[in-house]
């Protein structure tokens, strides 16, 4: 089977793509301007007709249906990737924080809910493994899974550096460098009603998972925000990412 992605593959094309588009309008925005690098990607080592990329793909599992944000088919060879974008901005959600790209206004909302976002983050690995166990199952259809990638951008440090004393969503924390396997990853006690509503099942992993934070490209240009309201502009310049990759074992 062709090396088609593994995880220094994905950084290459984060790389490339933070050269062209240091920030974006939403989760969308990120999505389409990922696939356009996927697809210069493939276009230098395949032929047309060899690849697709297929966004928002619809996929059922038993009763369960998914959309996979970007599928990306190789030679009948399976590789899904999910996505997230959240940011940081001012906390006075009547003076949105506004940053400058080459006269393209971009704003960054503040995502916060820093508790759902990392299980959400984690369901998203936890999607890719069903994915992968599936097409296991159900070879016959003809399909094989080659490795899947669950993606992060952020410039909220509360993601990478986790919450400085222990809270009701310990289990979800993604600061790294790994995700515990064969355990029940589950809300405390302490969480809230509205909360475990939201996100109430427990996530399991079937396999090991590095989670290692790396920067996305330079600092954004401080010079460049406008209505800026945070103390230190320097904590919200650095977007960085996190590759989650899940292997075909």
């Amino acid at each position: 089977m062709d090396c088609v992605f593994n995880k220094n593959k994905v950084g290459k094309i984060m790389k490339d793509l933070s050269g062209e588009r240091p920030i974006f309008c939403s989760e969308a925005d990120f999505q389409l301007e990922l696939i356009n690098c996927i697809k210069d990607y493939l276009a230098e080592r395949y032929k047309e007709g060899e690849y697709r990329i297929l966004p928002e793909y619809y996929y059922k599992i038993g009763d369960k249906s998914m959309y996979i944000d970007i599928l990306v088919i190789v030679k009948g060879i399976w590789y899904p990737f999910e996505l997230k974008y959240k940011t940081r901005g001012n906390s006075d959600s009547k003076n949105e924080l506004k940053y400058d790209d080459n006269g393209y206004e971009f704003t960054l909302k503040n995502h916060s809910a820093h508790d759902i976002n990392c299980y959400k983050y984690l369901y998203d690995i936890k999607r890719i493994e069903d994915i992968r166990e599936n097409i296991k199952k159900n070879s016959k259809d003809n399909i094989k899974f080659g490795s899947g990638y669950a993606i992060m951008l952020t410039n909220d440090k509360c993601y990478w550096e986790g919450p400085s004393r222990d809270c009701y969503y310990n289990d979800f924390v993604i600061k790294g460098p790994k995700i515990e396997t064969n355990k029940n990853l589950k809300w405390s006690d302490k969480a809230s009603e509205e909360t475990t509503k939201q996100c109430k099942e427990p996530i399991k992993f079937v396999s090991e998972h590095e989670i290692e934070w790396k920067p996305y490209g330079e600092p954004l240009d401080k010079g460049k925000f406008e209505n800026c309201k945070v103390s230190s502009p320097e904590d919200i310049s650095q977007f960085n990412y996190v590759i989650s990759e899940i292997k075909q074992n």
